[in-house]
């Protein structure tokens, strides 16, 4: 009982760190000491959907994060060997590599939507995964290049891996780590676990680090996962929702009165 009662205690801290994670204001919260993986493990689910909701209903969350997506997405890729010259043969298959969808299995995006999807993602979650899909069959299917890419969202994380693994590596929140910090592996369920057709049971498998590439813009030194942008306005944002549904109820009111008032001096004339 005690140690689930710490349990609690800490939880409920880390929580109350991330104001976005607890639907209320704790401006008289305590000041937490603990390291930013401790602050964010509890909290994470809770600020990554309340992100989600925002970005999907508040027009303000959506056209701040619009503008990110705009201004930073757009990177094109060049081929250049090490003294600087360019290989027109491999530009050639390169810019077909991009321009096209030869770069995305599901055969949807270019490089460019790939990367703003990519940019998209960090922002509202935190952090997004990107698979390094290998392709033998690549001259077969008339593809350029025998790589092609895959975005991920962070769910496909398993983020309840906290233990150390039969290799001896300390996981924390689907992360493998070596014994110098680097990721070795990535625990990953095989589809999404929201993905509400799915018929399987929600196991995850260790991926190794070179075939995942974890974007996230870290924020403390040490941290892993990684916190949406939104995180500090969650619940001004929401209070801003509430005061404008609040206005405009108040003014349907008024309207109202407005037309019961003259259609009562028009029945006493």
């Amino acid at each position: 009982m005690r140690l689930f009662s710490l349990f609690s205690r800490k939880k409920r801290s880390a929580r109350q760190h991330y104001e976005g994670a607890s639907f209320k204001r704790h401006k008289d919260a305590r000041i937490s000491s603990a390291s930013a993986n401790s602050n964010l493990i509890h909290a994470h689910e809770r600020l990554l959907s309340s992100a989600r909701y925002l970005h999907d209903n508040n027009a303000t969350a959506r056209r701040a994060i619009d503008i990110i997506t705009k201004y930073t997405a757009g990177i094109t890729p060049h081929a250049v060997f090490a003294g600087g010259r360019q290989s027109e043969p491999h530009e050639a298959k390169l810019r077909e590599f991009a321009d096209s969808t030869a770069c995305d299995p599901a055969g949807k995006q270019n490089l460019c939507a790939q990367q703003a999807l990519i940019v998209r993602s960090m922002v509202r979650d935190g952090e997004v995964l990107v698979e390094k899909v290998i392709r033998p069959d690549y001259r077969e299917k008339g593809l350029p290049l025998p790589l092609q890419t895959r975005v991920l969202e962070c769910d496909y994380l398993d983020k309840t891996k906290i233990s150390v693994s039969e290799r001896g590596n300390p996981v924390f929140m689907g992360i493998e780590f070596d014994r110098y910090g680097s990721p070795l592996f990535y625990h990953m369920y095989g589809e999404h676990p929201g993905e509400s057709r799915s018929l399987k049971a929600m196991t995850s498998e260790a991926r190794p680090a070179k075939e995942i590439i974890h974007v996230m813009d870290p924020e403390r030194p040490g941290q892993i996962r990684g916190i949406s942008r939104l995180s500090p306005v969650i619940i001004r944002l929401r209070d801003l929702d509430e005061y404008e549904d609040a206005q405009l109820v108040r003014q349907k009111i008024a309207a109202c009165f407005v037309v019961h008032r003259q259609n009562s001096a028009y029945f006493i004339s």
